[in-house]
């Protein structure tokens, strides 16, 4: 395989772009990332481009990419990881404000999509104020859009979202309304706390409560777990977590899983 990386920045500029060529390169155009962004007073613009083929495969690394997820597995040793960068393609444009108070302004779109459509459409727009130095809150409105043949879905979320930091405890949480092209309605509510903890470790608690049917008094998909993680030695790391799903619309609405896992330091 080859790659290169070539970087330009100025003051007010800085332009980045990575290119990787597979040894057997299916597609015409290379795995490419390119990221640009211009500083100015008092707003900052962003600029991002990518292109990865269905021959790529990143275990580790991460990249721009859209929220669009292909599963991959692996037959023969029974796994399978997810990743969202799997033949897919797309731009993004950001800028941020910044205003009196500390408050900032952000406005985002980005249009990305498999193969050569770029079939799915994201915008937002948040205002966040850091209400004291432990504390921000955000309020963000965010337009999704899929076309694809035979299908087109819109969905409209409102959002609003807090992170504060208690001790040693980072926490996050939101509380978001959402509404559909088939005049779905449902709220979500997510919290997520993470501490390291004295003597004890690293504690991670994860609970979404990702659909809440309102109209219909019902709860359609919940997913938590509680993690810690603790220093073995300098070289090794050992975790246990415990989860647990629930998804209506699944053959399988319940599924509950312990893990123990031993991770090496890099």
């Amino acid at each position: 395989d080859l790659g290169a990386f070539g970087r330009y920045r100025q003051d007010n500029y800085d332009i980045a772009m990575e290119i990787a060529v597979p040894k057997d390169m299916e597609g015409s155009i290379p795995n490419a990332v390119m990221e640009a962004q211009f500083k100015g007073d008092p707003f900052k613009l962003k600029f991002s481009a990518w292109n990865y083929n269905d021959d790529f495969i990143n275990l580790t690394g991460g990249g721009r990419a859209g929220s669009l997820y292909r599963t991959v597995v692996v037959d023969t040793i029974e796994f399978e990881f997810r990743d969202k960068r799997i033949d897919q393609r797309g731009v993004l444009l950001k800028s941020i404000t910044d205003f009196d108070y500390s408050i900032q302004h952000e406005v985002s779109f980005s249009a990305y999509g498999q193969s050569s459509a770029l079939n799915y459409i994201d915008m937002a727009n948040s205002l966040i104020y850091p209400v004291n130095p432990n504390m921000k809150l955000q309020i963000r409105y965010r337009y999704l859009r899929k076309a694809e043949p035979g299908e087109t879905a819109t969905r409209n979320e409102y959002r609003i979202e807090n992170k504060i930091i208690v001790g040693v405890f980072d926490l996050r949480n939101y509380i978001e309304y959402n509404d559909d092209l088939y005049d779905r309605r449902y709220l979500s509510l997510f919290s997520r706390v993470r501490g390291d903890v004295k003597n004890f470790g690293r504690v991670d608690v994860w609970l979404n409560f990702d659909k809440i049917n309102y109209k219909e008094d019902r709860l359609d998909y919940f997913y938590g777990y509680l993690s810690e993680m603790v220093d073995l030695n300098n070289m090794f790391e050992l975790g246990a977590k415990y989860s647990y799903r629930y998804n209506r619309s699944s053959s399988d609405k319940y599924e509950s899983q312990f893990m123990i896992e031993v991770k090496a330091k890099w």
